[in-house]
């Protein structure tokens, strides 16, 4: 009995349309589980990083603000003349001057005078946002160990002079000397290292203001820092915090902070309030931080994102659609609390 098997040698029509079908439905699923995981990878990562930002944001805030007014062990009434600690002869001008002003603020770029605005090199400031500045001593002290002249003072110190500098104090910087009953801000104009000395030359003698004694003979010397905290757009084009001590080119600290609000309050007015030309910077105790940390991608969130400062929402318009937090903190003048 002879028996024929027919071999299948292609497929038809049908079959071929069948599995076509087949294999784009399952390529539409793969293709749409990988969209999914990477708008969730995408949306993650721009929520890690903004979190980071901010809580950075507010510690390297907090941390400086904290500072302002410190003039080492000597803690001046600041609603005195400023006079009791600096001198009329001490010039360095913008905003690295006035060191007996702890701190102050200022509303906008717009606030800022255009020898300001050329202090703060670096990049274009971003319009609307605010820009701090604190002035206090750096905590690393020189102690005073020899008789001291109204031009000169003597400190103990190994380090030899390189450069016009030593251990990051440097001709044409200020400093102060503090003896926990005076202090007095100066420019250095020499130093000279006979160890175990250094002699410090300050440009102008202390002899021409009559509100502090000419010399010192304990006590301290340090380094006097003004530190300037702006936006600007950074070299990706994003805006960034960015940071500017004494003369020293100003350094982007954070990518991605797009706006910084500061509110200030004294001891007499607790309620906090933006920089304006009324307020009474030598009374200013305590500040208020709201920072807008944003994505770096403009696709981090599907529409506009609302989000909220001090009670007021703001709406961006699309196509933003960056991701933004804000963060926000409290931070008391140490030099200023009333219980210590």
């Amino acid at each position: 009995m002879n028996i024929s098997l027919h071999k299948q040698t292609g497929l038809s029509l049908i079959e071929l349309m069948i599995s076509i079908t087949l294999g784009l439905v399952l390529m539409a699923g793969v293709v749409q589980m990988f969209v999914s995981s990477k708008t969730v990878f995408t949306t993650q990562q721009s929520l890690s990083r903004i979190q980071e930002t901010g809580r950075l944001a507010i510690e390297f805030l907090s941390r400086d603000i904290r500072m302002a007014g410190f003039y080492g062990c000597f803690r001046p009434n600041p609603l005195e003349e400023a006079r009791r600690l600096q001198n009329d002869a001490l010039v360095i001008k913008d905003l690295y001057g006035n060191f007996g002003e702890a701190i102050r603020g200022y509303a906008s770029r717009d606030k800022l005078t255009a020898a300001e605005k050329a202090y703060l090199t670096g990049g274009e400031l971003v319009a609307n946002t605010n820009v701090l500045v604190l002035r206090f001593a750096a905590p690393s002290p020189r102690i005073i160990n020899a008789a001291n002249t109204d031009k000169t003072l003597q400190v103990y110190s190994t380090q030899a002079v390189a450069n016009d500098c030593v251990d990051g104090l440097c001709k044409g910087d200020a400093a102060v000397a503090s003896d926990c009953f005076r202090a007095r801000v100066f420019k250095v104009e020499k130093l000279t290292a006979v160890a175990p000395n250094l002699s410090i030359e300050h440009e102008d003698s202390w002899s021409v203001n009559t509100n502090i004694a000419a010399s010192f003979s304990s006590g301290e010397v340090l380094p006097m820092k003004t530190i300037s905290y702006f936006i600007a757009n950074g070299p990706s084009g994003a805006p960034s915090l960015w940071q500017k001590i004494n003369q020293k080119d100003p350094v982007e600290v954070l990518e991605g902070v797009e706006k910084i609000i500061y509110q200030f309050a004294t001891e007499n007015d607790p309620t906090y309030k933006e920089a304006a030309d009324d307020t009474n910077w030598a009374a200013v105790n305590s500040v208020r931080i709201f920072v807008v940390a944003r994505s770096i991608e403009n696709n981090a969130v599907p529409e506009p994102q609302p989000y909220v400062i001090d009670g007021e929402t703001t709406t961006p318009v699309a196509p933003d659609k960056y991701m933004r937090q804000v963060f926000t903190a409290t931070v008391g003048l140490r030099s200023r609390a009333a219980n210590l």
